[in-house]
């Protein structure tokens, strides 16, 4: 997917801004670094890019981060 495509880069770019929102006990309420923005603007795809990275990164709060997909 085209989104994704600078995801490594921004997150060595962002470490600690990244492994902050990682380490947060919910991640899924927080803006995701460096995609909050772009993701905001993307109404019909926004959400599931968001439970896509939280899926990826958190696999842990998946399901809970589906309740805002939903």
């Amino acid at each position: 997917m085209p989104f994704f495509k600078e995801l490594p880069d921004l997150v060595t770019r962002s470490e600690q801004q990244w492994r902050q929102w990682i380490d947060k006990n919910d991640p899924e309420n927080f803006p995701i670094p460096d995609f909050a923005e772009s993701i905001n603007q993307e109404k019909e795809t926004g959400p599931f890019i968001s439970l896509c990275l939280v899926r990826s990164l958190r696999d842990d709060r998946t399901l809970i981060a589906t309740q805002n997909f939903i």
